[in-house]
């Protein structure tokens, strides 16, 4: 089957952000001391803040916490890390993007992030990327976030194509298991924030290092 598109995650496969992100979850989860073992914050890259403080509220927290307070605290400091200019791409990324659309131009691109669309926005407008991209899902465009099949099934319908004609680059295990949920057969964990092994067993198809070696895979 031809590959007709490129579908990919944002935080940790082109903004270097999953560090930041998960140091926000354990200051707010400290400020608020809420008893949440260190092995387990892992489990949330790739997922909404909402959701993330819903989970740990429920098994950790106490009922004066609302869990929409403690996301919208995360995310302004994920804001101003990216004002302060904290936030960059993940190396590499950028040079991928302009070799991708210059060597493939056929492929449509798109990028399927938990992340608000403001969010999006700030980081499009900081590093210029807005003119990659044919089709952009946020978090608020779905009700369930990944793991959840929803945000790439969203992805693959606006791209007008069939999940098994998409090759999706995601760099945690709850990406990797939306994308195959959504029914795609070429999934490839990229190991910037992420072991291989954790990669491979949420169900990834294939595993690379770097963005450059997505390009040897286009070409099978």
């Amino acid at each position: 089957m031809q590959l007709r598109a490129v579908d990919l995650d944002m935080d940790g496969v082109l903004v270097d952000s999953d560090a930041i992100s998960e140091e926000n979850i354990r200051y707010i989860c400290k400020r608020h001391e809420l008893p949440v073992p260190n092995e387990v914050f892992a489990s949330f890259r790739g997922v909404r803040y909402g959701q993330v403080f819903q989970a740990i509220i429920s098994q950790y927290g106490h009922g004066r916490l609302n869990p929409d307070d403690l996301a919208q605290e995360a995310k302004r400091r994920y804001r101003d890390a990216i004002r302060d200019g904290t936030m960059q791409l993940v190396p590499g990324a950028r040079a991928f993007l302009i070799e991708l659309v210059k060597r493939f131009p056929s492929l449509k691109v798109a990028l399927t992030t938990s992340s608000s669309e403001d969010v999006v926005d700030m980081l499009f407008e900081k590093f210029d990327l807005r003119q990659f991209f044919d089709v952009i899902v946020v978090g608020g465009d779905v009700k369930k976030s990944k793991p959840s099949p929803d945000p790439y099934a969203l992805s693959f319908q606006s791209l007008e194509c069939s999940p098994w004609e998409c090759i999706v680059l995601e760099d945690s295990p709850s990406g990797v298991m939306s994308a195959r949920l959504a029914g795609c057969r070429n999934v490839v964990g990229i190991t910037t924030t992420t072991s291989q092994v954790a990669l491979l067993n949420a169900g990834a198809h294939a595993i690379v290092d770097r963005h450059a070696e997505v390009f040897r895979l286009l070409r099978t």
